[in-house]
């Protein structure tokens, strides 16, 4: 077998543009990672600061709170301190060894610790989601012992 070398020819102008395009979100994807997952903590914060304050000052009777209804009070908030936790991760500081003369390790280390805290982030974000969607039926449970009455002034 001969080395014989193969000619063709050069991208097009269009394609190194859409190459280069990629090779800079590669580079930020860790960044852009970690800004998300700032946001995503801020956000379950703040919502659930707003809706903790809520149900204690909802004013339910006795009677309403058995342990299902409870839970069903909770359920957001703890989906939403489970999402604060994944999101937390996402950005906490680790340690990542790799060979520092192997440019093949340090490539790989990266493309795991971006795989890495990217499943952490989808992780936050399915909770916040599922926080979300539980927010609202409590809400709309809340909204039903309203009607009949069931919370006091």
């Amino acid at each position: 077998m001969t080395d014989e070398i193969i000619h063709g020819k050069p991208p097009s102008s269009e394609s190194v543009k859409w190459l280069a395009l990629m090779e800079s979100a590669r580079d930020k994807s860790l960044e852009t990672i970690d800004e998300a997952a700032k946001q995503l903590i801020g956000l379950d914060g703040l919502i659930s600061g707003i809706y903790f304050g809520a149900v204690t000052f909802a004013n339910l009777k006795p009677a309403v709170l058995n342990p299902l209804s409870g839970a069903l009070l909770l359920a957001p908030i703890g989906l939403w301190f489970l999402s604060l936790i994944f999101a937390v991760l996402t950005i906490a500081p680790g340690k990542y060894p790799y060979n520092p003369h192997s440019p093949d390790d340090a490539r790989r280390q990266y493309e795991n610790i971006v795989e890495r805290k990217y499943r952490r982030l989808q992780i936050a974000l399915w909770l916040f989601v599922a926080s979300v969607a539980a927010l609202g039926i409590a809400m709309t449970v809340y909204l039903d012992w309203v009607s009949k009455g069931q919370i006091t002034n």
